[in-house]
């Protein structure tokens, strides 16, 4: 076991040489107390002078290495010896820190500040390190002997000053975090997890025979310079050392077979550098042969596409050339049968297309998004499309816009200009969809009942600090591929960038949305890649009380009156903290009321206000009617109540501390007292945060919601919508009219 943990330790992220680096000085270990179990680490060391001469302790440091960062909270130094004799504590100090190695390399370390062992004499010290809940056995340590007796420990580092003395020379890593990496929350790949800046998201998903799915992820690479102080916005700065307006250069790529975004293992794909980073997986000095201007700091928003039909990644780059024009460069990959890939290979030329009058102009093409066509007949199906912005702000002939769509050649480094893109009726002249557009892509994504539809989603209005999308259905593209776009509403304003790069992605069931921020405290040219989870509406029946089936829950749908009304984003805008999410609507029973029916929490943007909860209509889909339904384990102990079995807890998206609660006496009616239905604070004891999920026989698939508060008693308390039409929703006693009011489906 120790010998694979130093090969292992030694070949990514230390660097080892076993045995004595100076004849006349060692150490060696004991376990005082011979139980590498217990909850205290008792160590006792000893410093060995086998020299001719003294040795002076001034400047000496002693590691010991273990890989459980849990398992110590306190050290102490319970005594110290000098050539046998006790000497001042004071003058030797134990601390335990992480030492920047491996995600999981700790090192306990002694440091000496006086001193001197006599010849052939020894320094003393017994430590402790202590943890009441001890987790992890001393055996898996590094620097680890058994033996309650002194022995010569080779593993553990002995240095005065930066000379190694004795034990592993150890180099710690500057800054890096390496390949692997696990994210639970935003940022999904920050600048303190694999120390860049990361921009323009995009993400592509290859399948697997047999196993989990690999999706990719890519990011453009924001520079920076340290030079250039905190201000970090125009005019000053792009002056001098600070790069041009948007200083770009470098591709990164990463991957994860998870089951989703967060709480999972990600490989930031590359070569490791000397300082444990990942290198980008290209620059623009990888496309000069195609003729890239390597020096303009201008790599920008890529795009992935894995091509099936020759089990290939392949990704294309917009850059400026040496010719002032700017280009697509393009690279391959051969896909394994795992998912994974060996190396990219860059084409030699930029990919070319038969294009339109004002392709190449200065800025543009950007942005490419290449997709397939869905399976089918017409000439429209199983072929590859690829997006493009093809202007520059104040270039563009607001009449048609700046989106273009070519289709690509089977070789997918060339293809034909097919023409504008334009949204469909009412929307076809709205100025935000035609003035200044830029990362566009398209994604095919299906709802839950298994109907696909296009998505595409771009950046507009005015200042492309808007994120929008729009549908198109498998018909309508086959029929007319740039007229078939239903513009669908604004997804997020301006989230501090001046910009964004939005993308879409279905994987393994559930739905995301990729984008970036600007760095809270650095602004808007360092940024982060962001994710959310989002949810499609599922109404494949085309309820006309309900969104339309596959639109984007939380976006405001907009209308022939609200075009012009900006403010119109819904509720997905601005920071989410968590990337995955399991969501669930809470829907009342009563089926001739099922717009005004979805259980709801009350914020600023309602006309209800405060921690309350009740019903409104679906159409907004805002966050405050996505709900996550928690199970509560059958036998758990709430209170002074035992959990039976289909006990859940009931928490919303926007409050995560928050659970729905069965709560005082509010007002009467002819059927009784109600009780508050509201928000409050977590709190494990209280069964009034408890419900159980009772099935109904004539409503199949709704439950009573029966709150475990007084459930000693014979009266038992419902979730139960006050009567059809209206909007309040409270606890209450079994009622006898209209009893579909306390049966709820969750979906």
């Amino acid at each position: 076991m120790k010998k694979l943990f130093c090969a292992i330790t030694c070949g990514m992220a230390l660097q080892c040489v076993s045995g004595y680096a100076f004849a006349g000085v060692r150490v060696q270990l004991k376990d005082n107390d011979g139980t590498p179990t217990s909850e205290w680490m008792r160590l006792e060391f000893k410093v060995v002078n086998d020299q001719p001469t003294p040795y002076d302790l001034t400047n000496t440091t002693l590691r010991y290495y273990f890989r459980d960062t849990s398992k110590v909270w306190s050290t102490a130094l319970w005594s110290f010896l000098v050539n046998s004799n006790p000497w001042n504590a004071s003058s030797i100090t134990a601390s335990v820190a992480a030492e920047p190695l491996l995600q999981d390399g700790w090192a306990l370390t002694l440091k000496f500040s006086s001193g001197t062992i006599n010849p052939n004499s020894d320094a003393w010290v017994l430590v402790g390190a202590h943890n009441e809940t001890w987790k992890t056995n001393e055996l898996d340590d590094y620097s680890y002997l058994t033996g309650t007796t002194f022995q010569d420990d080779s593993n553990v580092a002995l240095y005065h000053g930066d000379e190694r003395l004795f034990g592993p020379q150890v180099f710690a890593a500057p800054l890096g975090n390496r390949s692997s990496f696990t994210v639970t929350s935003n940022p999904l790949i920050s600048y303190d997890n694999r120390k860049h800046y990361s921009s323009d998201p995009v993400a592509a998903v290859v399948p697997v025979a047999g196993g989990s799915p690999v999706l990719y992820v890519a990011t453009s690479t924001d520079l920076y310079s340290p030079t250039c102080g905190t201000n970090w916005w125009p005019p000053n700065w792009f002056q001098g050392p600070c790069g041009n307006d948007w200083p770009m250069d470098g591709i990164h790529l990463y991957t994860t077979s998870g089951q989703g975004l967060a709480n999972t293992q990600w490989t930031e794909q590359g070569d490791l550098l000397a300082d444990n980073t990942i290198a980008p997986i290209f620059t623009l000095q990888d496309f000069a042969s195609a003729g890239a201007n390597v020096n303009s700091q201008n790599m920008f928003a890529p795009d992935l596409q894995y091509v099936r039909g020759q089990n290939a990644m392949y990704m294309y780059v917009p850059m400026p050339g040496t010719d002032g024009k700017w280009h697509i460069g393009t690279a391959s990959a051969p896909i394994n049968g795992d998912g994974s890939f060996d190396n990219f290979t860059q084409s030699p030329q930029f990919l070319g297309l038969n294009h339109g009058p004002v392709f190449n102009a200065p800025a543009s093409p950007i942005d490419p998004g290449v997709f397939l066509g869905m399976d089918g007949s017409g000439p429209n199906a199983d072929n590859y499309f690829m997006l493009y912005v093809d202007a520059s702000a104040g270039q563009v002939d607001t009449s048609v816009g700046n989106l273009s769509m070519a289709l690509l050649h089977p070789d997918m480094v060339s293809g034909d200009y097919m023409g504008k893109l334009r949204f469909a009726a009412p929307y076809s002249h709205y100025s935000p969809l035609t003035n200044y557009l830029e990362g566009p892509d398209v994604a095919v994504m299906s709802t839950k009942s298994g109907t696909p539809y296009y998505y595409l989603i771009f950046s507009g209005g005015g200042g492309s600090s808007l994120i929008g999308y729009a549908m198109a259905s498998k018909d309508d593209f086959q029929n007319d591929p740039l007229r078939s776009w239903n513009f669908k509403g604004w997804i997020f304003q301006d989230l501090g960038t001046g910009n964004n790069h939005v993308n879409l992605v279905q994987y393994n069931g559930k739905y995301y949305i990729l984008y970036h921020q600007g760095s809270s405290d650095k602004g808007n040219h360092r940024r982060q890649v962001w994710a959310k989870e989002i949810a499609l509406v599922d109404n494949p029946t085309n309820n006309p009380l309900l969104p339309g089936d596959g639109e984007i829950v939380g976006v405001t749908r907009p209308t022939s009156a609200s075009l012009d009304q900006l403010g119109l984003y819904g509720s997905l805008n601005g920071n989410t903290t968590w990337i995955d999410r399991t969501t669930q609507y809470i829907r009342n029973a009563i089926s001739n009321d099922v717009a005004w029916s979805y259980v709801t929490l009350a914020t600023a943007d309602t006309y209800k206000e405060g921690e309350g909860i009740y019903n409104r209509y679906l159409t907004k889909g805002s966050t405050n009617q996505e709900w996550v339904v928690e199970a509560v384990p059958q036998g758990t102990q709430i209170g002074s109540v035992t959990a039976p079995a289909n006990a859940v807890r009931i928490r919303n998206m926007l409050t995560p501390d928050k659970r729905m609660t069965c709560g005082a006496a509010y007002n009467s009616d002819s059927e009784g007292t109600n009780f508050g239905l509201f928000n409050n604070s977590l709190n494990s004891t209280s069964g009034n945060q408890v419900w159980i999920k009772e099935p109904v026989s004539d409503a199949p698939g709704a439950f009573m919601l029966r709150s475990m508060w007084n459930n000693n008693s014979n009266t038992k308390f419902y979730m139960t919508r006050i009567a059809p039409g209206q909007a309040d929703t409270y606890c209450k006693a079994t009622v006898s009219t209209n009893t579909q009011r306390q049966k709820w489906f969750i979906e």
